[in-house]
């Protein structure tokens, strides 16, 4: 009884148009009045019987009256079913991504936990660490993930929006960093409510660490870059911070395990790359050193990589102008007007290693004495860093997020989603039953209209 009436509450057109058929019949069944008295004959002639009271209801044919009230059941609700609210897994979609959570507060946490309610929701950039599908406990309970990788919200929300119904309101939570929104924005067709955080880039960003480790010989290279980062420092709109570290103070830090953290290192000394250093890197450090010392006559070319580079299945580093130069493997940032570099860049791993051709070319000496000198490292440090660092500190406008494309991209196409199936299978099963019950009904009616008639002649 509990279940129907509350399927009544929840159905009001369902409510109201079985209301609006019972009506007359209830007005009829109700009223009163008495019917016109027809005489067709002498009174005397008539059977002496006993008065029926005109307010007794007296109930007959209880199986058709039963056949006639299923039959307006079944019609309210097939006419009401396309006023139906979807089923709950499809009142709305909540999306959300990692960096969302990590900066929003408890407030926020339990504002999207409310409305989530029963529901999961989606975790657009889920590693594969972590479940897709979060609870409100989840959002809850979350712990601050470290994720820097860029991301393009609008294809994911898209892939995610495939096989559901057009008119399936999506909720993403986002943030308005712009390393989430990285790609070409995909046009779609589903009601999207954009829940945009807005990231205070009023903040103190993290200063760019950098060391710099240098050999003796190569102090006076150490205190003119030592200048040219200064200059940076008072000049860039990121912090800097500096750590300069002799090769012995460098041999002491590692023998008590106190290597200072950095982002970019350079390594100015004719010694091979520490692999202290390259252990200690990570997928966002970069590693500037000395190109390994060769002699005149073979000026921009490099023999044969170190060991250690060949430990780290590293490949030779050469120049455009040499056959065996690995346009995919390495990269001449910076050259002479000659066309000779002084900068090459060699990936290995998930480091960037940057040489530089500073003890066998003398232009590096009057690179380092020219005014510029401080723009020119600062270019090469912003080169340096990671393109989704970069990204990271920068936001971008609400309305870039949610402004539809310019040119609407062709839209896939779309399955049909379970839960529209399902609707349409229940309007169906409706048509079919009222069908059944309308052809019932008409036979009984008829086979009882009958017997009442042999009834009535057999009685006269």
């Amino acid at each position: 009884m509990n279940e129907s009436l509350g399927l009544l509450w929840q159905q009001p057109w369902y409510a109201l148009t079985a209301l609006a058929v019972l009506i007359p019949i209830i007005i009829h069944l109700l009223n009163r009045s008495r019917g016109k008295l027809v005489t067709f004959a002498h009174v005397a002639l008539l059977r002496n019987t006993k008065p029926q009271p005109t307010s007794e209801l007296r109930l007959t044919q209880r199986v058709l009256l039963l056949l006639r009230l299923l039959m307006l059941l079944t019609a309210a609700a097939l006419l009401s079913s396309p006023f139906w609210p979807p089923s709950q897994s499809e009142t709305e979609v909540i999306m959300l991504t990692q960096d969302w959570l990590n900066n929003s507060n408890k407030a926020e946490k339990q504002q999207i936990a409310t409305r989530l309610g029963k529901q999961q929701a989606i975790l657009l950039d889920s590693p594969a660490t972590l479940s897709q599908e979060l609870s409100e406990q989840d959002i809850l309970n979350w712990q601050t993930q470290k994720s820097q990788h860029t991301l393009n919200i609008w294809a994911k929300v898209q892939s995610h929006a495939l096989g559901r119904d057009a008119q399936t309101p999506l909720v993403v939570y986002t943030s308005n960093r712009a390393s989430q929104f990285v790609g070409e924005k995909v046009a779609l067709t589903q009601p999207i409510d954009w829940q945009v955080l807005n990231i205070n880039n009023n903040s103190a960003p993290e200063p760019l660490a950098i060391l710099l480790i240098y050999q003796n010989d190569r102090q006076r290279d150490a205190s003119y870059i030592n200048a040219a980062l200064s200059a940076l420092q008072k000049q860039s709109a990121m912090p800097i911070q500096v750590s300069t570290l002799t090769e012995t103070a460098f041999a002491q830090t590692l023998t008590n395990n106190v290597l200072p953290q950095a982002q970019l290192i350079l390594w100015l000394s004719s010694a091979p790359l520490a692999p202290e250093l390259v252990a200690h890197s990570t997928d966002q450090n970069v590693i500037l050193m000395d190109a390994p010392q060769i002699s005149r006559k073979d000026l921009w070319q490099l023999a044969y990589p170190t060991l250690l580079l060949a430990e780290l299945k590293g490949d030779v580093l050469a120049t455009a102008a040499n056959p065996a130069f690995n346009a995919e493997l390495s990269e001449v940032l910076w050259q002479t007007s000659l066309g000779l570099p002084l900068l090459s860049q060699l990936n290995i791993k998930q480091t960037k290693l940057l040489q530089f051709y500073s003890r066998f070319n003398p232009d590096w000496n009057t690179l380092v004495e020219l005014p510029t000198f401080p723009l020119i490292l600062g270019e090469w440090l912003y080169k340096a860093i990671p393109e989704q660092q970069k990204l990271a500190r920068q936001v971008i406008e609400q309305q870039q997020i949610t402004a539809k494309p310019v040119a609407s991209q062709p839209q896939p196409t779309r399955s049909i989603s379970p839960n529209s199936q399902q609707h349409s299978s229940l309007m169906s099963l409706l048509a079919i039953l009222l069908l059944i019950l309308f052809s019932v009904e008409r036979i009984y009616s008829k086979k009882s209209r009958s017997t009442n008639i042999t009834t009535v002649d057999g009685g006269q």
